[in-house]
């Protein structure tokens, strides 16, 4: 023993070299997610979010490299020293919300115990977040943090933590109304003493009745919202020279605006010292919304020369004047630099005013951008509440939204044309002089001539009108009462590129003049009103239109017999967006509607199940020869005929067919949409997509579908194939169908990037195909880790799918290898500690056995050609339909171990007699399964096939039958009930359920690989095998 080092040394290393091989192949093969039970985002990052987890996780593989671990929305309540010893490089930790005020079911307090010492091993953290999770003091921390988010607990007492290089602080939420604590928040004179580096402090919601002591001096912003801060005195915040930022809002409220819960101030309004603000030289960002303010001291103000951002909403800051509101404040003239200024719902309870006037302390806002005056409830505007405001060269943008404006002249805005956003939405105004104004419009209001019996496409909203008009010159008047549109309406307005007049009650038919001075409108809003379309001249003045929004005008549209025009459409020739959705369009409309510009067009919410119905609208889309965005969704379809794919424009990209009615599509007819990258069926009613269910159903050849969403339907059966001529498909969404197995093609797997299964009752057997998916492919699936799940075995429903280890799977490549390598250890071991021990006795019995085996290893029977010979009753269809179609495609087609049948009609030679095929068949077959009924009689095939077997197990001594019953019968055959009792596993019953016949596929493939004989009854074989006396 003692020589074994020295004289097997070589072999040593093999061995050595051998298994770390093998190894190596082993985690190369399977890529499952590195870090179970969670996702890796990266090598870095270990997303553990909403897991379900009571734990921290003991990962399997070197966390070394980590530096993000997301532990957020999960149930650990308790944290040792050591729980994070295997994240030593970690910079940044989120544990927010494990043990949040909301979560605790039972009403009773609940918090997260943390051991003292459960983050200082973390020297390299920056940044920790423990939101919610019922703390009552802030635990040790390493001296390497910088930013510490504990909001949402129950710190009632701060004491001065242990750590000086804190740049960032927020603790909000320890104290209010849905984190209630009966008192406020106390903070020690010495909490922020070593923290001479903190830039930002947010202590919004938690009671406070004064502000902090001591603050340090590097602050530059500080929250203090939402607290009971009623009075700021000379010296509260005097040394912070550097602060940019200060938010004071809800701190004295005014209650009769509240939106939730509301104390009320109990002075009447916040005391602010004429030298609060004195040392703040730095402020550029002042928030003193809702704090019952009543002045604004001139003093206060004055030191605040950089100041940009003012909001002084929920006030009391408006005055009477002859009954109208005067909104303006002394302290405006040492404002030279604000940019932005809130005077909204400064209003005065219970009244309204009859006009707005604008002090003269406005035309000292210089530098003013923004005002909002929103909420404060006057009816008019007249040229002098705004007159202030003309000098202020630099205000390009004046909400004046629900005010109750009844009364405007829109011109005292047109002359200031730096205005890019006037903002006139939710207030009451109408246009006195619209009405009867001229005859403009009796000429083509009548729909008593040539109706067109045609429905019309409709567009949903690409985006809302804040977003479409973002960068554009607007003019907003949503929600109004304006119910005629007359051109001098909009006179002096010719820079208006956005127009927004949704939710108005606007009902005539449009004839080409009503826009005529708005001549570089690009963008038009007219959805939620009761546009009548029948003018062939509507639009015509608005040549430079580019997103026009007819949607939720269906009024009109809903009359029996009226008709409508689109025509207009043609007429606009940078049209680039169009919306008619939600019109409930059937009939009566123009049959083909023309575009040349038009690119996007969304016809959601209507009647297309009618209207192709009819036959007269097949061609509705032909002639948009731009078009590359199609929505179609919210349509009623059941069906979309095959004339209507053939005459959709070729140059679509993008087809929205979502939340119809659909149970099948004509996939063959995307050959008519060779451009067509996007195709969104979700919500409607798909059960299979499979050739064999559906005739025809399957994508043309070289397909340029990019992005395929099938989520939310009803699918139980995805053919193998069905998508493999989709050659560049990357993006396949399947979540949330019926979906047990993902069984797709290597090359579809290959080319695809990302495939969503989530909400699939997915079966998590041992040989189930997902495990394959993510372990063989590169593949992303979104929330792979807590969001896909088990559907079967019954005891792991709703369960994660790796809540059973696929790595222990017999059939798995990781078993075989690790087997593999066991045994390899394990004789090479033997052989050597053998060799060495017991020398030549070892070698002597190694040549004994060996010549004993030598006429064994040169006798073995040659290789069968055939793994199975199935014989059945060809004459019965539904056992023929059971052989080809579920035998065959489950023995040679599915599995890891695949077999090779011998089948009459596929494989007996033809010229030859049925007698010599029947017996090749039956000899050169490892065995023969025998397919029987309750109506089979052993006559014809069976019965030569039975005698051959039994013929064989005479002269080789080998029993090579299995019976497969497709019915419970044969109980009066007294030769299977015989076989029962000696060889029960060689008789198989196909069951009926579904979910029984996984189990039958896995017993007859067990049966096939292995000798017959290991079947019988112990008892049989030691009778037989007994010494006769």
């Amino acid at each position: 023993v003692r020589n074994f080092t020295t004289f097997h040394a070589p072999l040593k290393d093999l061995l050595v070299l051998l298994v770390f091989f093998l190894s190596k192949s082993s985690l190369v093969i399977c890529s499952f997610p590195a870090f179970l039970p969670c996702g890796n985002l990266s090598r870095e990052t270990i997303d553990c979010c909403d897991h379900g987890l009571s734990e921290i996780p003991n990962f399997q593989i070197s966390t070394w490299e980590v530096s993000t671990l997301l532990l957020n929305l999960n149930y650990i309540s308790h944290i040792s020293n050591s729980s994070f010893s295997m994240f030593p490089h970690l910079r940044y930790l989120n544990l927010d919300y494990n043990c949040p005020y909301m979560k605790n079911a039972k009403g009773m307090d609940c918090h997260i115990l943390l051991e003292t010492g459960a983050f200082l091993g973390l020297i390299y953290l920056q940044a920790l977040s423990l939101r919610g999770n019922g703390l009552t003091s802030i635990p040790p921390l390493p001296p390497s943090l910088k930013n510490l988010t504990i909001d949402y607990n129950h710190l009632l007492f701060l004491k001065p933590p242990s750590i000086s290089g804190l740049h960032v602080l927020y603790a909000d939420g320890n104290c209010y109304y849905r984190n209630p604590c009966n008192s406020g928040i106390t903070i020690s004179e010495n909490f922020f003493q070593s923290m001479t580096e903190i830039r930002i402090l947010s202590l919004k919601y938690n009671n406070l009745t004064a502000v902090p002591k001591n603050l340090p001096s590097s602050l530059q912003i500080l929250y203090l919202q939402a607290n009971q801060i009623h009075t700021i005195g000379p010296g509260d915040f005097s040394a912070l020279i550097q602060l940019s930022t200060l938010d004071m809002r809800e701190n004295c409220r005014r209650c009769d605006h509240a939106s939730n819960p509301c104390l009320p101030c109990q002075k009447g309004s916040m005391h602010l010292h004429r030298k609060s603000f004195s040392d703040l030289h730095a402020l550029t960002w002042l928030h003193l919304s809702d704090n019952s303010l009543t002045s604004l001291d001139e003093q206060l103000i004055f030191p605040l020369k950089n100041l940009e951002f003012l909001d002084l909403s929920v006030n009391f800051l408006s005055k009477e004047k002859n009954s109208a509101l005067v909104l303006g404040e002394k302290a405006f003239k040492h404002l030279v630099r604000l940019k932005t200024l809130s005077m909204s719902f400064n209003y005065k309870q219970k009244t309204s005013f009859k006009k707005l006037i604008l002090s003269q302390d406005f035309s000292f806002l210089e530098a003013l951008e923004e005002l909002h005056i929103a909420g404060c409830f006057f009816h008019s505007v007249e040229p002098e509440s705004i007159k202030p405001l003309a000098a202020l060269s630099k205000l390009v943008r004046i909400d004046l939204r629900l005010n109750l404006i009844r009364n405007l002249k829109l011109q005292i805005f047109a002359n200031k044309t730096s205005l890019t956003y006037i903002g006139l939405s939710e207030n009451e105004i109408t246009c006195s002089s619209c009405q009867h104004d001229d005859d403009e419009e009796s000429q083509e209001t009548s729909p008593s001539q040539n109706l067109p019996s045609h429905p019309n496409p409709d567009p949903d909203s690409f985006l809302l009108p804040s977003q479409q008009c973002k960068h554009y010159s607007t003019l907003n008047l949503r929600k109004n009462n304006l119910i005629f549109i007359r051109p001098h309406l909009f006179q002096g307005f010719e820079h208006i590129e956005c127009l927004l007049l949704s939710h108005n009650s606007i009902s005539q038919a449009f004839n080409g003049t009503q826009f005529v001075n708005l001549r570089n409108l690009k963008i038009l809003d007219v959805s939620y009103n009761r546009i009548n379309l029948y003018a062939d001249q509507a639009f015509r003045e608005l040549e430079h239109l580019e997103v026009l929004d007819l949607s939720y005008n269906s009024y009109h549209f809903m009359m029996s017999g009226m008709g409508h025009r689109l025509n207009f459409i043609e007429k606009l020739p940078h049209l680039r967006r169009l919306n008619l959705g939600n019109n409930g369009i059937s009939s009566r409309i123009t049959k083909e509607i023309r575009s040349t510009s038009l690119q996007e067009f969304i016809f959601q919410g209507n009647h297309l199940d009618i209207m192709w119905a009819r036959k007269l609208y097949s061609r509705f889309f032909k002639n948009l020869s731009n078009l590359t965005m199609l929505d179609l969704s919210q349509n009623y379809l059941t069906e979309i005929p095959q004339e209507v794919m053939k005459n959709l424009p070729s140059s679509l990209r993008k087809l929205y067919l979502h939340s119809n009615r659909l149970a099948y599509f004509p996939w063959k007819m995307l050959s008519f949409l060779p451009n067509l990258e996007l195709l969104d069926l979700s919500r409607n009613r798909f059960v299979s997509l499979s050739p064999k269910a559906v005739i025809n159903s399957y994508l043309p050849c070289h397909s340029h579908l990019d992005t395929v969403v099938l989520s939310m339907n009803r699918l139980d059966e995805i053919e193998s194939n069905f998508f493999n001529n989709a050659t560049v498909l990357s993006h396949l969404n399947l979540s949330f169908n019926l979906l047990q197995k993902i069984d797709f093609t290597n090359d579809l797997l290959q080319r695809l990037q990302v495939i969503d299964i989530q909400g699939n009752p997915l079966i998590c057997s041992c040989d189930s195909t997902i495990f394959q998916v993510f372990a063989n492919f590169n593949i992303s699936i979104p929330d792979l880790t807590n969001r896909v799940k088990c559907g079967s075995p019954v005891q792991l429903k709703g369960q994660s799918i790796f809540v059973r280890d696929a790595l222990l799977c017999t059939n798995n490549l990781n078993m075989f290898l690790f087997v593999s390598t066991f045994l390899i250890n394990f004789l090479l071991t033997a052989i050597i500690v053998l060799k060495q021990l017991l020398s030549w006795d070892v070698w002597y019995i190694f040549h004994m056995w060996s010549a004993k085996c030598y006429g064994l290893l040169f006798t073995t029977p040659q290789k069968k050609a055939y793994d199975a010979f199935v014989a059945f009753d060809k004459q019965q269809e539904f056992v023929s339909d059971w052989v080809y179609n579920e035998l065959r495609v489950q023995l040679e087609e599915n599995g890891i171990h695949r077999f090779r049948l011998c089948l009459e009609e596929r494989d007996w030679l033809p010229g030859m007699s049925s007698i010599e095929n029947l017996y090749n068949s039956v000899v050169n077959s490892k065995v023969t399964l025998f397919v029987l009924t309750k109506e089979n009689c052993m006559s014809g095939v069976l019965r030569e096939a039975f005698f051959i077997a039994q013929q064989r197990l005479l002269d080789e001594k080998k029993d090579v039958m299995i019976f497969i019953l497709l019915e419970k019968a044969w109980r009066t055959s007294r030769y299977l009930q015989l076989r029962r009792h000696l060889c029960s596993e060689t008789i198989l019953l196909w069951p009926a359920s579904l979910y029984k016949q996984h189990y039958f596929w896995y017993r007859l493939r067990c049966i096939m690989g292995k000798d017959l004989q290991s079947y019988y009854d112990r008892k049989f074989i030691a009778l037989c095998t007994a010494p006769t006396s």
